[in-house]
């Protein structure tokens, strides 16, 4: 049989020896800067700085009551996430009410806020929730269930506040960051 039939049993159609002659594998560095940089997002990752760490607890006690939040700092996109609000009163409150500013909540869906407050009211771009009277000693444990919409970018911010009907007793300045 001649070399040229022999060659072209050996290959498949269009290829000959040829082909693979001078072929080398990339340099050591760009064979492993793939691996390095995989191993930097997943080692970033760990850290949470993309978020589904455990929700930071922030506190402020004013003058009658304390209010505690514990809220996530970093969410990603289209997130489901949980606040919870504890309002605490040092003196008898006629009206513990739990203030949240519109900006924070912004292009927020809330889903469920249990216990459900007695009133709700939107008002000088403040979203408040009265509970009703608390007596010193007393709290009150408020759990919101919210998901991030697609709109939202890069994050927001606002405050939150306890006040004893419109008087405010303790605020606290909160922040959220939103990954893509």
């Amino acid at each position: 049989m001649p070399a040229a039939d022999r060659q072209s049993l050996e290959y498949p159609d269009g290829l000959s020896a040829g082909h693979g002659a001078g072929a080398k594998l990339p340099s050591l560095p760009a064979r492993l800067f793939p691996t390095l940089l995989l191993g930097a997002v997943i080692g970033a990752s760990a850290t949470g700085i993309y978020g589904g760490l455990k929700n930071p607890e922030h506190r402020a006690e004013g003058n009658g009551a304390a209010l505690t939040v514990n809220a996530p700092a970093v969410l990603r996109n289209g997130e489901f996430f949980e606040m919870r609000f504890r309002i605490e009163a040092d003196a008898p409150l006629e009206d513990a009410t739990l203030a949240i500013d519109e900006t924070y909540l912004h292009d927020i869906t809330v889903n469920t806020m249990i216990p459900q407050a007695e009133k709700e009211e939107a008002k000088d771009g403040t979203f408040s929730f009265s509970y009703g009277p608390l007596e010193a000693g007393e709290r009150i444990d408020v759990k919101l269930d919210g998901q991030i919409n697609p709109a939202l970018f890069l994050g927001t911010e606002g405050t939150v506040a306890v006040r004893d009907g419109e008087t405010e007793l303790a605020r606290l300045p909160m922040q959220l960051t939103v990954l893509p």
